[in-house]
């Protein structure tokens, strides 16, 4: 949603709003965060900047939002939000449930680089790269070149890709 330069006195985060090209009438768009530290503005920000996406879209259609944390003792609900974080297109996954569960699907992995330890997530990150069909497709790229930069842990593949961190 806004790839704007990293304010140091926030925590770190990422934003994405993701859909298809050309997706059908009744395809929604997604929104996704990703929060790794306890932050008191992340969900008016959110919601500010998901409204302000949703009025200026192209075209009107369903929308929903999903929040991820390492684990929920870092979420932090804000005086007036209660309403809108339960609201049924609003979904918040704490990610410690993956915690010595594996799965064979790449999404998985992916999601499990950001619960892991340092060591368990950089040999993960190299097995998704170098050791599965489709490791090196750009989304998968972008996604650990994303968590490179904003968990400050080691590059697992030398890569160069930029992350969007605010």
């Amino acid at each position: 949603m806004n790839s704007a330069p990293r304010n140091s006195s926030r925590p770190p985060s990422a934003s994405m709003a993701c859909w298809p090209r050309n997706p059908p009438a009744t395809t929604p768009y997604v929104f996704i965060e990703v929060q790794f530290q306890p932050d008191d503005s992340l969900y008016p920000r959110l919601f500010a900047e998901l409204f302000l996406y949703l009025r200026h879209a192209p075209k009107p259609r369903d929308w929903r939002c999903l929040v991820l944390y390492p684990d929920l003792d870092r979420e932090r609900i804000p005086t007036g939000y209660t309403n809108l974080i339960a609201l049924p297109e609003v979904h918040r996954v704490d990610l410690s449930t993956l915690s010595g569960q594996d799965s064979a699907t790449p999404g998985w992995d992916l999601l499990r680089l950001i619960v892991d330890d340092t060591d368990t997530a950089v040999a993960r990150a190299t097995r998704l790269i170098h050791g599965r069909p489709g490791g090196r497709e750009p989304a998968v790229l972008n996604f650990i070149g994303r968590w490179v930069g904003m968990m400050g842990r080691p590059n697992p593949a030398g890569l160069s890709i930029q992350p969007t961190v605010r």
